[in-house]
């Protein structure tokens, strides 16, 4: 059931990130609406382990393929647009998302620390 309920809660950040967020997305520094709906769905795996649950078989994979395809400073800031607005429209807290990258053993991860004041813009990969 509360798999089923963040589930939902999802797909209404999904909905209003096009909503409310179509005039920020234009900005070029931005990303895309796209870009962060396609960022976002690929984050399911990790659902369960943002919400408070146990880190599921198909987390890991997913976080090492996106760190992995992070090769750019553009992509690296326009990700962490994405997972900042994300974070924030469910609550999650985050250092859980932080987190994953010790529990899926990711080395020379880029950032040091990532919270609610971090700048995107200021990241270099």
């Amino acid at each position: 059931m509360a798999a089923h309920s963040m589930t939902v809660k999802l797909a209404c950040v999904m909905v209003m990130c096009m909503v409310v967020g179509a005039p920020s997305a234009l900005a070029k520094e931005q990303p895309s609406i796209q870009y962060c709906v396609n960022l976002i769905s690929q984050v399911l795996p990790c659902l369960g382990y943002l919400a408070g649950g146990d880190l599921g078989p198909g987390c890991c994979p997913i976080v090492t393929k996106l760190y992995n395809e992070a090769k750019t400073t553009a992509i690296l800031q326009k990700d962490c647009v994405c997972a900042k607005s994300f974070l924030n429209s469910l609550g999650i807290n985050y250092s859980t998302a932080f987190n994953l990258t010790k529990l899926c053993k990711l080395k020379n991860f880029h950032i040091t620390s990532f919270g609610p004041n971090t700048d995107c813009s200021k990241l270099v990969n």
